[in-house]
């Protein structure tokens, strides 16, 4: 429907109508009364929208009212546009209220009047709407499918919107636990919102991004990114999030044993999470400062500590935090040679584990009560407990297996669809150039040099005809070469996870009583763990995908042993500390001091230059 000036600038003022010191009632009153004495259709639904979002907090059963009459009027007037966006506001009353099914109804049949799709901003509004509450139910896959849509819409008609659409990919791919693939867009995310200036935007995604990261250990890029953040939330004010960015900075700092710096950070979070009173932020920070003050052997703090997290989190009915708390306090107690006292606790983390299937809850709990029975000199119960941690622990490594190799699998779809669009493009563009010169020799040269025209055109075909063999060629051995860095990597993550597992297993087993059996069992472990076997098949795999690296290396650093060049062929690979710890059957320190000896090996003589840096000329 049209508006004329004079309509424009009444609409624009309602839309900018400020709360002032009268209270909210005299505000809605007003807004009524404004209604009841609007002389066009358009004043009217802009006034019930403005209605609806005045109330839908303060009394949800009012704007509901305001909702329903916004879709009768529109009904009425059969103005599409305006269908849509009530029913759109009575799905967000139906999400308020936590009625999804509802919600998810109204939100659909907002998208499917046909006017929605002539106004692409609201439309990935209500279709981000749909994508967060299929999200928040646990529906990723459907939450996934509705955010591809919106990327593709938000390409061509908002930068903001684009960006904002990757950064909830990103977020939901994190909670499928698809780490890798939620870098890939949360850094898109980051490079398109960059452009736009929306600091807020592109702070959520920096946070977002280090969530990630630290989700895959990377904890020194998590913390750069949750420090860009920061600063930004800062000058806003916005408390919430730098209380929860605080609280991520003293978690990734704890996983670094930085303690000092975890303890500055968690009591920033705690202090401004107090004034907000956000709980849960409160709750998971008072939890991470008692596991830095277990490690500090503080035991008396860190159990006050966490008790004082857990009576937040089931006042709150935080079930699933709780367990987790309840396990750290149980850690502490055991730590602390209570075991009586952790007993209990591990009880109810493993019936309501069991419950609710918190598999990783369940075989951490497993292996405390484990510990706690050995200080009790109950054997018995303690070989149970192990036995049942090590078939929960078999259950989660056959599921991030699974999950890894779908996730990988992901990745190089993902890659082929990229190099697939690029083609394309290419191969657009070269016919768009084709066309013009054609075009242009036909205007300026005639039929007189048709002839020549179809000559030259035949050698490009041609021409363009054992490029494409060649490509194809190229692209074929470069399917091989990733699909040999699948195997490798795959090979390599498979030996870190049997050694971690054979280290734990050795490390159990020596806590029992001494006996015959064990002693064979230790004895195959050990054999196991210092056999080439699985060193020789990662050889060949490396060898097969970067060729000559040993001989190339060799030939540069003549004095390079057979360990230091295992140690660089993992360092190529780019694994963490822990993984390459893993493989070489050795502790994370021993690889970090192998690391510095190896540096000085290679003459590297300043911080800033990585020797992964130097091995990529081999």
């Amino acid at each position: 429907m049209y508006c004329n000036p004079k309509q424009l600038c009444v609409l624009l003022a309602i839309c900018l109508l400020p709360f002032s010191s009268r209270s909210q009632t005299a505000v809605i009153d007003s807004l009524e009364v404004l209604y009841e004495q609007a002389e066009t259709d358009s004043l009217k639904f802009a006034y019930l929208t403005k209605l609806f979002f005045n109330s839908v907090w303060s009394n949800p059963p009012e704007a509901k009212k305001y909702a329903q009459e916004g879709i009768d009027l529109a009904i009425e007037k059969q103005e599409g546009l305006h269908l849509s966006r009530a029913y759109y506001n009575m799905g967000t009353y139906y999400n308020m209220i936590v009625k999804k099914d509802s919600a998810r109804i109204f939100f659909q049949q907002s998208l499917d009047v046909p006017e929605s799709n002539d106004h692409p901003l609201q439309y990935l509004t209500v279709s981000h709407s749909l994508a967060t509450l299929e999200r928040d139910e646990g529906e990723f896959d459907a939450a996934l499918h509705i955010t591809e849509d919106n990327i593709e819409r938000a390409a061509t008609v908002d930068s903001m919107y684009w960006g904002t659409m990757y950064d909830f990919k990103g977020q939901v791919l994190t909670s499928m636990g698809k780490n890798k693939l939620a870098l890939q867009a949360l850094y898109k995310s980051i490079e398109i919102l960059e452009g736009t200036g929306k600091k807020i935007r592109i702070a959520d995604a920096y946070a977002h991004l280090a969530d990630a990261e630290s989700a895959l250990e990377n904890y020194d890029e998590a913390i750069t990114f949750y420090k860009k953040a920061l600063p930004i939330y800062e000058k806003y004010n916005d408390k919430f999030y730098q209380s929860a960015i605080w609280g991520a900075l003293g978690n990734a700092y704890n996983e670094k044993n930085d303690l000092e710096l975890a303890d500055a950070a968690l009591e920033k979070a705690v202090e401004l999470s107090e004034e907000i009173k956000q709980s849960i932020i409160q709750a998971n920070a008072l939890r991470t400062q008692g596991i830095v003050a277990r490690k500090k052997k503080q035991y008396t703090t860190s159990s006050a500590l966490l008790e004082k997290a857990l009576a937040i989190q089931q006042k709150d009915d935080l079930k699933a935090d709780a367990v987790s708390t309840q396990i750290e306090l149980a850690r502490t107690f055991v730590e602390q040679n209570k075991p009586d006292d952790a007993l209990p606790i591990l009880d109810s983390v493993i019936e309501v584990s069991q419950q609710e299937d918190y598999k990783l809850s369940l075989k951490t709990a497993y292996e405390i009560r484990a510990q706690a029975y050995e200080r009790l000199n109950r054997h018995q119960a303690a070989s149970e407990d192990h036995k049942a941690f090590i078939a929960v622990q078999n259950i989660l490594l056959e599921e991030n297996k699974r999950a890894e190799i779908e996730e990988q699998r992901a990745l190089f779809d993902l890659e082929q669809k990229e190099k697939q669009i690029t083609f394309q493009e290419n191969e657009i563009q070269l016919l768009e150039e084709r066309e013009k010169v054609s075009r242009l020799q036909k205007f300026l040269l005639g039929l007189g040099i048709l002839l020549t025209t179809f000559i030259l055109g035949s050698s490009v075909y041609l021409a363009r005809q054992r490029n494409k063999q060649s490509k194809m060629e190229k692209e074929k051995a470069l399917l091989e070469l990733e699909s040999k860095q699948r195997e490798l990597t795959t090979h390599a993550l498979h030996v870190a996870q049997k050694n971690e597992l054979l280290t734990t297993l050795k490390e159990q087993i020596n806590g029992m009583a001494s006996r015959p059996e064990i002693s064979g069992i230790l004895r195959q472990i050990d054999q196991t763990l210092e056999s080439d076997d699985d060193w020789e098949r990662f050889r060949n795999y490396f060898e097969s995908v970067h060729k000559d690296f040993a001989k190339n290396v060799k030939a540069r650093f003549t004095d390079i042993t057979q360990n230091e060049l295992r140690l660089m062929a993992l360092i190529k690979m780019n694994l963490s500390t822990k993984e390459m710890a893993n493989i070489l059957n050795v502790t994370p320190d021993s690889v970090k001091k192998a690391r510095y000896r190896l540096r000085k090996k290679m003459g590297i003589s300043y911080e800033e230059q990585k020797i992964i840096d130097v091995l990529t000329e081999f």
